[in-house]
């Protein structure tokens, strides 16, 4: 007597069903895994911003001046002592706006986590002080935009409502991607170059913004190194 083995497997609609999940899942990992990459990206590249502007504030305790920017890519700021290098009084940039000089502030890199330069930008004036004369300096500054309105010629940045307002310094992230379409990694008003002009901005993740950065004001300067009370601006 032949005896018949049963033999167990999956039906079609149960392989339709598993096929069906599958997709389902799938379809999720691709949806939110590239946000969940660039969400996490943003966060670094915050977070080496916030390195970057400490050690900002760490050669500007140190020296009783901001550094100027890097111009030509080797790292180091391109100063002009003109003549006088014991004397920063007579100081002047190459250019107010470059790059990072991460290697005067003493750091390994200058690049955000998508590995481009870092854009960096200084108030001109911030550039040619000493620890003696740096809170004099600053006060003046404060002193004169209280009753004046923001010099064009200077470092100064404009938020979304077109408000504009001089800074001490600006550090500028590109972001992921040229977003604005102008050819370049920096958006909005942070891709004009040499300019002194940047974009404190509230159109994060927009479809024309990604850029990532920090303005710093007179008043937080004043206060943490003058006063000991201040603010800083995060855009």
């Amino acid at each position: 007597m032949i005896k018949i083995t049963e033999k167990n497997g999956f039906t079609l609609i149960e392989i339709a069903m598993v096929m069906i999940i599958a997709g389902i899942i799938i379809s999720v990992i691709t949806t939110t895994l590239p946000s969940l990459i660039q969400s996490g990206k943003i966060k670094k590249t915050r977070a080496i911003l916030e390195k970057m502007d400490y050690s900002l504030q760490g050669y500007i305790l140190s020296s009783g001046r901001c550094p100027c920017p890097d111009t030509d890519g080797d790292g180091e700021e391109n100063r002009v002592d003109n003549g006088t290098p014991a004397d920063p009084g007579d100081d002047t940039c190459s250019s107010y706006t470059g790059t990072l000089p991460y290697l005067t502030l003493g750091i390994s890199s200058g690049k955000d986590v998508w590995h481009n330069p870092v854009k960096y930008g200084v108030y001109e004036d911030l550039i040619k002080t000493t620890s003696s004369d740096f809170c004099d300096i600053l006060g003046s500054i404060i002193s004169f935009y209280g009753s004046n309105a923001y010099t064009s010629t200077k470092l100064y940045a404009t938020d979304s409502a077109n408000n504009s307002s001089n800074q001490a310094y600006v550090i500028i992230s590109g972001g992921q991607k040229d977003k604005d379409g102008a050819n370049g990694f920096f958006d909005g008003k942070n891709g004009t170059a040499p300019g002194v002009q940047f974009e404190i901005s509230n159109k994060i993740a927009n479809t024309d913004y990604d850029d990532l950065g920090k303005s710093v004001s007179f008043s937080y300067f004043n206060g943490k190194n003058c006063t000991g009370v201040g603010m800083r601006q995060l855009y």
